[in-house]
Order: C-alpha cells, then sequence, then structure tokens
C-alpha cells in the first residue's frame, strides 16, 4: 500500500510504501509492525540511510523523466542502480521512465526488479507489452 498507513492496517496489506516526507521509517514500524516497509530513495545517502534505519526494501529512482507521478525529483540515472548495486544489501526496484526501448540499460546497471507503470497502463495491448517486458527480462 503506497503512503496510507492506515489503509493498509485496514485491509490486513503485507506492507507499506512510503517517500522521504512521510513518516520516519522507525515511527512506520511502530505502527505496522513486522509488515514490509518500503522506501523511495534518490541518492545513496538516502538508500545507506533506509537500510540502517531498517527498510526491507527500497524504490530506486526515477530513473529517466516520467509524467507517472506529480512532484518528481530529476532523474536518479542509471549510475545510481549501480551505486546501489555495489553497495546496499537490502532489494530495490527501480521505477521512472522505464520503458521497452530502455529497460535494457536498468538491467545493465544491476536492476532486478523494476516496476513500469506508464508503459503498461497506456498499452493498447496491456498483455502483449506485459509479454514483451518479461521476454526482455529473461534473456
Amino acid at each position: 500500500m503506497n503512503d496510507h498507513i492506515d489503509v493498509a492496517l485496514a485491509v490486513d496489506a503485507d506492507g507499506i510504501h512510503i517517500g522521504q516526507d512521510d513518516l520516519p521509517i522507525e515511527e512506520a514500524r511502530k505502527i505496522v509492525g513486522n509488515k514490509i516497509i518500503g522506501l523511495s530513495t534518490h541518492r545513496i545517502e538516502e538508500a545507506r540511510a533506509a537500510e540502517a534505519a531498517g527498510a526491507d526494501y527500497i524504490g530506486v529512482g526515477p530513473i529517466f523523466p516520467t509524467k507517472s507521478k506529480v512532484d518528481v525529483v530529476d532523474p536518479v540515472t542509471t549510475e545510481y542502480i549501480t551505486q546501489v548495486v555495489s553497495e546496499i544489501t537490502i532489494p530495490f526496484v527501480a521505477i521512472g521512465g522505464i520503458k521497452l526501448h530502455n529497460v535494457d540499460q536498468v538491467l545493465k546497471a544491476g536492476a532486478t526488479r523494476i516496476c513500469m507503470i506508464s508503459e503498461i497502463v497506456g498499452a493498447n495491448d496491456v498483455t502483449a507489452v506485459c509479454q514483451q517486458f518479461v521476454k526482455k527480462l529473461s534473456e
């Protein structure tokens, strides 16, 4: 559940995903207990802090420009993925502007978990786009 701890608890979601301007991980942990907590990060310092604070995973991005969300920070580029791969031990999900035409760059940088939003929800044939994406991941 993204951002809404109250809703996550009400529906007994497996976890929550919070942003840099939301509750600190330590406070969120007091509320959600052992549920999964993910945190959006945009710089290696934020990733280090998230790991130290007990995040179960981090979001890494936006990798490329995106219009899926308002008030998005500038793209962090695939260089940030490379930094996370070399320093961070918790899982991460690359997100932000990832499309079929640039997903190879994200994979080459070391990402193994990828989130695509507009490429899928904006597709005329969602199944075909997802199949192409799965094919790229398995290459």
